[in-house]
């Protein structure tokens, strides 16, 4: 279907754009250029935090935390938003090993528990994670599209992916235990930053609910 195709277009520009900050982006919703709807323009910048502004907004990039890499063989670098931004839905953790974007549901939900105590139930995080480790200890030969890899160590990958993004948001953004109960804190859900980015947003949180 048009609408789906323009969902899956729109997530792998996206997620590229997100991998390679330094590489200029441009999506338009029509062939032609010069009288189609421009979803999604990155300035090639080299900084991550511009990548997110175009694909998120630029008020979910003024809310990402910096993650920096610890000590160790497994190097984890990102953003990761500030606790009071969330989504409805997971999905919006995109993880990129040496490069290559990637689907982890386990990975997703280190990201997750990272976050525990500090969203409402029901919300989830934003984060854009870049994850650096010697070749040899990742078998990408596991899916038919590359899409999911398989570590060596993957109890010490998601220990070191939770406490990377635990430290920055609590290095950040200290912020007092969330409960199940309505919080006086305002809790942003913010939106994407273009119309086919929305749309594709739509149709992701309804294959999640």
């Amino acid at each position: 279907r048009p609408e789906f195709a323009l969902n899956q277009i729109a997530s792998v520009v996206s997620h590229y754009a997100l991998a390679y900050p330094a590489v200029r982006f441009s999506l338009t919703l029509d062939a032609d250029a010069r009288s189609g709807r421009q979803a999604l323009l990155t300035s090639g910048s080299g900084d991550l935090r511009d990548a997110v502004a175009a694909v998120y907004g630029p008020d979910v990039a003024a809310a990402m935390l910096p993650v920096q890499p610890g000590e160790g063989p497994i190097a984890v670098d990102g953003l990761a938003a500030a606790p009071h931004v969330s989504r409805a839905s997971r999905g919006y953790v995109s993880v990129y090993v040496n490069g290559r974007w990637i689907q982890s549901r386990r990975l997703a939900y280190a990201v997750e528990e990272a976050y525990r105590g500090m969203l409402m139930v029901g919300r989830y995080p934003i984060a854009v994670l870049h994850l650096r480790l010697p070749y040899e200890d990742v078998d990408v030969n596991v899916h038919p599209t590359k899409a999911e890899v398989r570590f060596r160590d993957e109890s010490g990958v998601f220990g070191a992916v939770q406490r990377a993004v635990r430290v920055a948001l609590l290095e950040c953004a200290p912020v007092a235990t969330a409960s199940a109960a309505p919080s006086a804190r305002l809790e942003l859900s913010v939106q994407p930053s273009s119309p086919l980015l929305w749309e594709h947003a739509r149709a992701l949180e309804r294959r999640q609910a």
